[in-house]
Formats: structure tokens, C-alpha cells, sequence
């Protein structure tokens, strides 16, 4: 998932909460799956959501 797919993703699902009626929601952030190669890239990445 992108930056930007998850950034609409999480407006998507807050403001879904929101309707609902929902006031507090808990937001896990991860890496997600990652493939040896991949592990230096993802060294650098630390917070991309910051709302």
C-alpha cells in the first residue's frame, strides 16, 4: 500500500467510525510484510501517515 492509499484508507475508516457514532478509535501503524530484500529500504522509513 502506498502513502497515499493508506492516508485514504484511514480517512475512509475514521470517518466511517465517525457516522457510526464511534468518538475514540485505536490506529495500529506497521510495515507490513517485507522480503529480505526490502529490509534496507525499509530502515529509512519510519511515520509516513502524519495527519
Amino acid at each position: 500500500m502506498t502513502q497515499a492509499e493508506a492516508r485514504s484508507a484511514l480517512h475512509r475508516y475514521l470517518h466511517a467510525r465517525w457516522s457510526r457514532g464511534d468518538r475514540t478509535v485505536l490506529v495500529i501503524t506497521g510495515k507490513g510484510a517485507r522480503t529480505d530484500d526490502d529490509y534496507i529500504a525499509a530502515m529509512s522509513e519510519r511515520g509516513i501517515l502524519r495527519t
